[in-house]
C-alpha cells in the first residue's frame, strides 16, 4: 500500500490559502469600497487557486495507490473513489442541509446539489443557494475523472503498448490529458453573458487541480538538487505577484 507521510509545509500552505479566501471574504462583505473590494476579490482568486492545486498535488500522488497494484488498479481505483466519498460527502451533505433548513430551501433544484452538478452548466444553480458549494463540485468532479481516466490509461498501457510504464509517467500522462480536454472544452464553449463567474464552471477549473498533480511529481524530481525550497519559494512569490496583476488588468 502507497503511504503518505505527514507534510508541515503542506498544512501551512494550507492555513495561507485560507486565510488568502477568509479575509478578503470579510472585506467583500462588509467594505463600501469598489477598489479595496475588487482588490479582495482578486486575492481570494488566487488563495483558491492555490487550493486546487494543493489538492491536486496531494490526490494525484495517491494515484500511486492505483498504478502500483499490477492486477488490482480496477478493484483500487473504486476503493480510491469511496475514500474520497467518505472523505467528503457526510461535511458536505451536513452543510447542505444546514443550509436548506436555515434558508427554507426546498425547491427542485436542490437535486443539483445532490449529484454535484450545480456549477457544470450556465446559469449555474449555486448563484442563487450555497453559492459556496461551487468549489466542491469541482473537487468532487475530479475525485471521479482522475482514479477513472488513470485506470484507463493503465488498462491500454498494458493492452496496447505491453511496456512496463513508470508509474510516475502514467500520472503524468492522465494530469497532462485533464489539462488538454480541459483546454479544448474552455475554447470550444461560448461565453455570452457569463462574465467573471465563468471562473466557477467546474469543468473549467479541473485543470487547476490537475497543474497540482503535475507540481508534485516537478518535485519529486527536482528533490535532489540543492537549494531547491529557496528557489521554488522565489518561484512561487512571483508567481501569486504575476497572477494578482494579470487578473487585475
Amino acid at each position: 500500500m502507497y503511504s503518505i507521510k505527514k507534510s508541515y509545509g503542506l498544512d501551512f500552505i494550507r492555513v495561507i490559502a485560507s486565510l488568502l479566501v477568509f479575509i478578503p471574504h470579510i472585506i467583500i462583505n462588509f467594505s463600501n469600497n469598489l477598489v479595496i473590494v475588487n482588490n479582495a476579490y482578486l486575492t481570494s482568486i488566487i488563495g483558491v487557486e492555490i487550493f486546487f492545486c494543493l489538492s491536486g498535488y496531494l490526490i494525484c500522488r495517491q494515484g500511486m495507490f492505483i498504478v502500483n497494484s499490477k492486477k488490482n488498479y480496477i478493484k483500487n481505483t473504486f476503493i480510491f473513489i469511496i475514500r474520497r466519498i467518505l472523505r467528503t460527502w457526510p461535511t458536505y451533505f451536513f452543510a447542505l442541509l444546514c443550509y436548506a433548513i436555515f434558508y427554507k430551501f426546498f425547491e427542485k433544484q436542490i437535486a443539483y446539489y445532490l449529484f454535484f452538478i450545480q456549477n457544470l452548466f450556465y446559469p449555474m444553480v449555486s448563484d442563487t443557494f450555497f453559492a459556496v458549494s461551487w468549489s466542491i463540485c469541482v473537487e468532487e468532479l475530479f475525485y471521479f475523472i482522475f482514479p477513472i481516466l488513470l485506470a484507463l490509461i493503465i488498462f491500454f498501457n498494458k493492452k496496447i503498448i505491453r511496456k512496463s510504464t513508470s508509474s510516475n509517467i502514467l500520472i503524468i500522462m492522465t494530469c497532462l490529458l485533464i489539462i488538454i480536454i480541459t483546454y479544448i472544452i474552455r475554447n470550444h464553449l461560448i461565453y455570452d453573458d457569463w462574465g467573471p463567474e465563468v471562473r466557477r464552471v467546474a469543468f473549467l477549473r479541473l485543470d487547476a487541480i490537475a497543474f497540482g498533480g503535475l507540481g508534485y511529481f516537478f518535485l519529486y524530481f527536482l528533490n535532489r538538487y540543492k537549494y531547491l525550497n529557496i528557489t521554488l519559494i522565489i518561484i512561487s512569490f512571483v508567481s501569486i505577484t504575476v497572477s494578482y496583476y494579470y487578473l487585475k488588468k
